[in-house]
């Protein structure tokens, strides 16, 4: 089974939603857009990765590409490496997901979805 990640533009084009427009500032939704393009995302992954880091003890600075595909270096071990991958990956599921509800997204709240992903 494939998982395909649906914006508001094919539901726009599939006459399912009215307009096209990203939830989070007007412009046109897309899965550029959604993922690298928007500012309000832009400033909540750094938001994000910051958390990250301070709470581990880290100092990742993704690149765009990193931040979409994952780290695959292992500056401070591979265990702390695949737990920030696991963070950039939930991340973009809680983005995908609150958007696609019309839900504003929050750092408190992410932190606590992620802290209980953890634990789990």
């Amino acid at each position: 089974m494939h998982r395909i990640i649906v914006t508001k533009r094919e539901h726009f084009r599939c006459g399912i939603q009215s307009d096209d427009e990203f939830i989070y500032g007007g412009e046109k939704d897309s899965i550029d857009h959604t993922f690298s393009d928007c500012v309000f995302v832009k400033i909540f992954s750094q938001e994000v990765i910051s958390w990250f880091s301070v709470t581990n003890r880290t100092h990742f600075n993704p690149s765009m590409e990193e931040k979409l595909f994952g780290v695959t270096s292992e500056p401070f071990g591979k265990n702390v490496t695949e737990k920030f991958n696991y963070t950039l990956l939930f991340m973009k599921y809680y983005i995908n997901t609150n958007k696609m509800h019309t839900n504003s997204i929050f750092l408190t709240d992410f932190v606590n979805k992620i802290s209980l992903k953890y634990r789990i």
